[in-house]
């Protein structure tokens, strides 16, 4: 059974379980990554949770134990993910399941994760976990024209401009931030269409150069 904690900067989810609970949700999110369900940056976007995924599974990232007894101790493996990109990964696997084939089993990962996602902000910030869901639910769906990078640069945000708990409640800031109609959003489309114009080259093979809060590495 997959189990998740807040860290304790409140900058990443920790999403732990056994080998076979993180090698099943490997599978499903790389499934839905590898067919044509999605936009091919954000299927580009949601390999990177496959890889941590796999990476997990296979202990090369976080190990906890957890319990108090002989009876209920266990060591379990898994992977911490910056919260923002969470928040976006559930939001792909959503945006994909509504246009592929998805089986009860699928399906039911998929309300484990966002539910997961709830409870775990829940503990620390009702009314946040409550604006994310509503945003999962009824939001705007990714395209092809939309630049992936700005998901990288909002997490970037979300980690300089708060710290502790008060940082959960940037998620509401993140949700709104990301939408393709959001004035932030608007802005740094134009400058990276300029940006392309001056190097000759795809809008999308340009990276945000901001430096990486520091500390804030997982």
């Amino acid at each position: 059974m997959l189990y998740t904690d807040s860290n304790r900067k409140h900058s990443a989810i920790g999403i732990f379980g056994d080998y076979y609970d993180l090698k099943d949700l490997y599978t499903f999110v790389s499934d839905v990554a590898s067919g044509n369900a999605l936009p091919s940056q954000m299927s580009e976007f949601l390999w990177s949770f496959a890889y941590d995924l796999r990476k997990a599974y296979e202990g090369r990232r976080e190990v906890k134990e957890l319990g108090f007894d002989s009876l209920d101790k266990t060591v379990y493996q898994g992977v911490y993910i910056y919260w923002p990109y969470f928040v976006a990964y559930l939001k792909l696997l959503r945006q994909a399941s509504a246009r592929r084939a998805t089986s009860r089993l699928e399906q039911g990962t998929m309300w484990m994760l966002e539910g997961l996602c709830e409870s775990t902000l829940s503990k620390h910030s009702p009314e946040t976990a409550r604006r994310v869901l509503h945003w999962l639910d009824h939001s705007f769906s990714f395209n092809e024209s939309y630049l992936h990078e700005w998901l990288r640069v909002c997490c970037r945000k979300y980690l300089q401009e708060a710290r502790g708990k008060k940082r959960l409640a940037g998620l509401v800031t993140f949700v709104s931030r990301v939408s393709p109609i959001s004035r932030d959003y608007q802005d740094f489309h134009s400058l990276m269409e300029e940006e392309a114009k001056r190097q000759q080259c795809s809008i999308f093979s340009l990276e945000d150069q901001a430096p990486w809060p520091d500390g804030e590495e997982i």
